[in-house]
Parts: structure tokens; C-alpha cells; sequence
């Protein structure tokens, strides 16, 4: 399981998508936010790429290259903070 935190301005993001994709570029899917402005996916072991893309005015998107999912690990947490424009 990996878990995205995204904030903005310090704070957690709303209006925001997180999309995956696979060492190959390719997409895998996209997570849902939870109440409290996590996200969670659900991956098999592999290595990926995180985007989060905000909606709101004045920030920009954040992503995390070559995040490792490893076979039996426990909930990996990464976080994302969106820049100013």
C-alpha cells in the first residue's frame, strides 16, 4: 500500500489528483482522497512515479520519482507538497 500526503501552503491539499505510473510510463491508476487529504493506491511491487495535480488557484503540481513498492511491506508514505506559482 503506498499513501500520498499532499499539501499546499503548508497545509493539506483539497482539489487535487494523484496519478501513477510504471517504470515504463505507463498509467496505472489514480487515487481517491481520503477525509483528512491522504490518498491510498493499492500497487503490486514494482517501482513507480507519483504525480499530484491541483485544481486550486496559485499551485502548481509535485511529483516523486522511482517510489519502491517492495512484496510484503507495510504502508509506504511519501509526501508531496504543491509549489506556488
Amino acid at each position: 500500500m503506498l499513501r500520498v500526503v499532499v499539501t499546499a501552503g503548508g497545509a493539506p491539499a483539497s482539489d487535487v489528483e494523484v496519478n501513477v505510473y510504471d517504470e515504463h510510463d505507463e498509467w496505472i491508476g489514480s487515487a481517491s482522497q481520503a477525509a483528512d487529504g491522504r490518498f491510498e493506491l493499492k500497487l503490486v511491487p514494482g517501482t513507480y512515479r507519483v504525480e499530484a495535480y491541483s485544481w486550486m488557484d496559485g499551485y502548481d503540481s509535485a511529483e516523486a520519482h522511482s517510489v519502491l513498492v517492495r512484496e510484503g511491506s507495510t504502508t509506504m508514505e511519501i509526501r508531496l507538497a504543491l509549489p506556488e506559482y
